[in-house]
């Protein structure tokens, strides 16, 4: 995540992520309403797929919602309810080797400024579905580290071992409660997984120098064309929201070390995850927001 302090970092003229409120007002809700159909248990009709493997679907986000980036979604479960705090263990280690193989494959594309996966749970998270998933999105402009350094990964140490070390932060990057589940860098770029209680999502936002493949997007007249319609000037969409994308590279199975140190990382975020959820401050909380940071 480099050298820089924080202050030499926030002090860096930063550009911010687009969001497109027209795209997020479509987006299906079944967090508050549960009553509302889930598209991610309609697995027949699901369209832009990557990958599967068994339940577990990596897709293009069919709302996205950011400018400048490609978003995708991995779908963990074809269980509506479940969550990483009620997976068993060899559910979460296969949830969390398949979503950073994804993760991988995505920062293999060099139009990408920075990839950042995250997950949203809760009604406080800023998530808008029930169903378990996580995001994986590309940025082509924006560095999705940039607010964040190593200091926020120091704290109070509440477990370690060969593997994998978890702390509480005392530099939290929200200002809630956060922990932090960090494995060994060697041979897999995964530092640390960081927990959030409460609601509220980190910006990922900051101008970074440009991956040398950015400039090549899809001009929006030639999307539109390529879908028979006929658009406007004014009217056409922003070729970064609609542009149609592939994984450069198909996903490399983990194996060895670093199958361990992912498999050690997915058991203390269980772990951290069901401490939050239901005993967090006596009674627990009921959001929270996870995100991985890769160096």
């Amino acid at each position: 995540m480099g050298g820089e302090s924080r202050s030499e970092r926030v002090s860096q003229v930063q550009e911010p992520v687009v969001f497109e409120v027209g795209v997020s007002r479509k987006k299906p809700e079944n967090i508050r309403n549960r009553e509302n159909p889930c598209p991610f248990c309609d697995v027949a009709h699901l369209t832009g797929l990557f990958r599967r493997e068994g339940d577990r679907i990596w897709l293009m986000n069919k709302y996205r919602t950011l400018q400048h980036t490609v978003q995708t979604i991995v779908i963990e479960s074809a269980d509506h309810t479940g969550d990483p705090s009620t997976y068993s263990r060899a559910v979460m280690r296969g949830v969390l080797r398949f979503a950073v193989e994804c993760f991988y494959a995505m920062r293999a594309d060099p139009r990408f400024a920075s990839v950042a996966m995250f997950k949203n749970y809760g009604p406080l998270s800023g998530g808008s579905l029930l169903h378990p998933h996580l995001q994986i999105v590309g940025f082509e402009r924006a560095d999705a580290y940039a607010h964040v350094g190593p200091e926020n990964f120091s704290g109070i140490e509440v477990f370690s071992n060969e593997n994998v070390a978890v702390t509480l932060s005392d530099h939290p990057v929200m200002g809630f409660v956060e922990i932090n589940v960090g494995i060994d860098a060697a041979g897999l770029q995964v530092p640390c997984v960081s927990v959030g209680a409460g609601g509220g999502v980190a910006a990922m936002a900051g101008e970074a120098s440009r991956a040398p493949e950015a400039e090549k997007r899809v001009d929006a007249h030639a999307w539109d064309a390529a879908r028979g319609e006929v658009v406007p000037l004014d009217a056409a969409p922003d070729p970064a929201l609609f542009m149609p994308w592939v994984p450069p590279v198909a996903p490399t199975r983990l194996t060895g070390a670093a199958a361990r140190r992912v498999d050690a990382l997915a058991d203390a975020v269980q772990v951290s995850v069901r401490y939050l959820l239901t005993e967090h401050h006596g009674r627990g909380c009921t959001s929270y927001n996870l995100f991985l940071y890769a160096a």
